[in-house]
Formats: C-alpha cells, sequence, structure tokens
C-alpha cells in the first residue's frame, strides 16, 4: 500500500480514539464515545449489577488507592490536582496530626471532613496495667483524678435513690421539709432527676395546686401521676405520699392521693335520681356531685321510666 501500511504491520494498541466504520456504503471514522452511545441504545451492552460483595471490592480499591495518594502541602494545591467530588489530603503543622481530609466540592471549594491522629499521638497513650507508673512524678495527680471522678459518679448515683424527709411543716398548698440524709458516701445531695421522696405524711389538707419545698432549694409544683396539677382536697392531713422528682416538677408515685382517687374507682350507686326529663336524667352519688370523670369509673342505679323520646339518653351526675 503506497499511503498506509498492512494492519498486521501495525503495532498493538492499549486503546483507541477513533475506528475506522461503513455506514450505508460511506467510508469514515467513528469515535469510541458515539461507537459506546450506539451499543448502549442497541441493548448490546449488559448492565453491570452491584452486588455487595462487588461494592465491598470497589470501596476497598477506592480506600487503598486514597491511601497511596499524595499529601499535599495547602488545600489549593489538592484542590488544583484533583477533580469535582474527589476526596484528598492535606499536611497539618500539629505535630499530633498525620494530616487532615478534605472534599473537592462543587466551584472549587475544600470541605474539611476530619484529621487523622499521628501514629506518634497514639504511641503515648497508657497501658491499663501500668497507667499510674508511666506517670511517673505525676501519679498522685492521676490519683487525685481519679478519686476526683469517683466521686462524681458517686455523687450522680446519690440523687437517684429513695430519701426520707424530716422537718415537714407548712400547709397543705405549700409544704417544706428537709432531707433525712444530706449526703451520701461523702457526696452531697442535692434535687436530681430521678430522685424519689418516699412515704412521708402529709401536713394538711390542699384547697387549690400544691408545691414542695425541699431543704430552702426553692417551691416546686406537685403533680399527679399523670402531670395534671392536683384538685383541691386530693391529699388530706397524714395521708402518705411518695414522690419522684422529674427534673422540674414532683409526680405522686402510684396512686399518689387516695381520697380523689378511691372515690373515682370504686363502683358507686346514683341516688337523688330525676327523671323529669326522661331524655336529660340529672342524679348524684353518696360522695355528691362528681367534679372530674375517668375511663372505667362505674356507677349503678335505675335511670329510666320508659318515658324517653328514642332520642340520645344524656346523665348529668
Amino acid at each position: 500500500m503506497t499511503d498506509g501500511i498492512k494492519v498486521p504491520d501495525g503495532v498493538p494498541l492499549a486503546a483507541a480514539d477513533y475506528f475506522l466504520a461503513v455506514h450505508n456504503g460511506t467510508t469514515g471514522i467513528l469515535g469510541t464515545t458515539a461507537l459506546g452511545t450506539i451499543l448502549a441504545a442497541g441493548g448490546v451492552l449488559a448492565s453491570v449489577v452491584m452486588t455487595d460483595a462487588l461494592s465491598a471490592r470497589l470501596t476497598a480499591v477506592e480506600d487503598q488507592a486514597f491511601a497511596e495518594s499524595p499529601i499535599y502541602e495547602t488545600t489549593a494545591e489538592g484542590i488544583a490536582a484533583t477533580g469535582e467530588g474527589d476526596r484528598f489530603r492535606v499536611e497539618n503543622a500539629d505535630p499530633a496530626i498525620a494530616y487532615d481530609i478534605y472534599d473537592h466540592d462543587a466551584g472549587g471549594v475544600a470541605t474539611f471532613i476530619t484529621d487523622i491522629p499521628a501514629g506518634s499521638a497514639l504511641a503515648t497513650k497508657l497501658t491499663t496495667s501500668n497507667a499510674l507508673s508511666e506517670l511517673s512524678g505525676s501519679a498522685s495527680t492521676a490519683r487525685s483524678n481519679i478519686g476526683a471522678a469517683a466521686q462524681t459518679a458517686l455523687t450522680d448515683a446519690a440523687g437517684r435513690i429513695n430519701y426520707m424527709v424530716s422537718s415537714i411543716g407548712g400547709t397543705g398548698d405549700a409544704v417544706t421539709c428537709n432531707l433525712a440524709d444530706t449526703s451520701v458516701g461523702g457526696a452531697a445531695v442535692s434535687l436530681t432527676r430521678g430522685m424519689v421522696l418516699r412515704d412521708f405524711p402529709w401536713p394538711g389538707t390542699n384547697t387549690g395546686a400544691v408545691t414542695l419545698n425541699v431543704g430552702g432549694t426553692g417551691a416546686v409544683a406537685v403533680q399527679d401521676g399523670q402531670g395534671v396539677a392536683l384538685p383541691a382536697g386530693a391529699l388530706a392531713t397524714s395521708d402518705r405520699v411518695s414522690l419522684v422528682y422529674t427534673g422540674s416538677v414532683w409526680r405522686l408515685l402510684g396512686q399518689g392521693y387516695r381520697r380523689t382517687w378511691d372515690r373515682r374507682l370504686r363502683p358507686q350507686r346514683l341516688q337523688s335520681i330525676v327523671l323529669s326529663d326522661p331524655d336529660a336524667i340529672t342524679a348524684s352519688t353518696a360522695d355528691g356531685t362528681i367534679t372530674q370523670y375517668t375511663r372505667g369509673q362505674f356507677f349503678f342505679g335505675r335511670i329510666g321510666n320508659g318515658g324517653n323520646t328514642g332520642g340520645p339518653v344524656t346523665v348529668n351526675i
């Protein structure tokens, strides 16, 4: 051939930019990108299923490539040497830090991800068995720190156990008292979420909302177990109560106050039943008019005379 070489005489290539192609009788060159588009459109190229195993292998390859990537002196160098979406490493002046990791984000922005500690910094970590001996002259300081940490833990635990109270005073609406034990294991006790005051007598009958002041720390609201303010008469003189501190209020434990709840939960016989309007019956109980109903509350009595009109019937107790 005068204008070329025979194909068998060519040098093998690892890649190609163009192919010699024939289309509708015309010979020309075809780019590799265009060839890929044609093959994909014709369904010749099979899709790759990304399995967990393949994903793990790709991640391992990416991690290995990142571990072998250069550590740049500045983020500007890292941005210049990488493409958008790539991750790169940058030197850190702190000898305890091996390098910083950045992402190359849109607009040529280097976004800090994290830093990696130097091996020398990790090598200085104390061993469990020789912690104090490795500190040498600082052993006494270490002992003090360990003791302080233990005391902190004890203080926290002390605030989460049961306490008895003393010096109960005030009124049924504004009660005051002190803790019978103001310290546990040398740790001072303060109001802590989860603290329980156990089984102490209430000093008087409340006429409305109730507060409790423990050890002069300030008046704190007392609520029922559902977080609702107590109604008048809920607590009477000498009622035995237990309270738990939520961090902001005191709440009654268990049934809490007996008088109101006993009246709500036990079956009650209706009396003074008025049937002048068979569709709107009124009645009372031995305890008087009910000020608040409770789900599951049970009443019994004869409340009908057959004179209702067939519509809904109401009972006002």
